[in-house]
């Protein structure tokens, strides 16, 4: 979604959600076991197209900053302070 600059619907059980969704920003987060937030989160997305179509530049903004490089260095970063 990102790529193609559309803003994302992610549930909180998808892997990365967390790291690539910053809510209202880039797109929305909704508990995996949760109808209501689904149903509201897309009550939202229908009542607020301008405000999708800016997400959507800021994900693709945020996408074109991802490389295997990027992510390589933020994972072994992470295992460095295990120890």
């Amino acid at each position: 979604a990102f790529a193609c600059g559309c803003p994302a619907l992610v549930s909180t059980r998808t892997g990365c959600a967390e790291d690539l969704i910053h809510p209202y920003k880039t797109g929305l987060l909704v508990r995996h076991d949760s109808e209501s937030d689904l149903a509201s989160a897309l009550q939202w997305a229908q009542e607020h197209p301008d405000h999708l179509r800016a997400m959507g530049h800021a994900a693709l903004h945020r996408i074109q900053e991802y490389s295997y490089e990027r992510a390589t260095r933020g994972l072994l970063q992470a295992l460095n302070t295990l120890g």
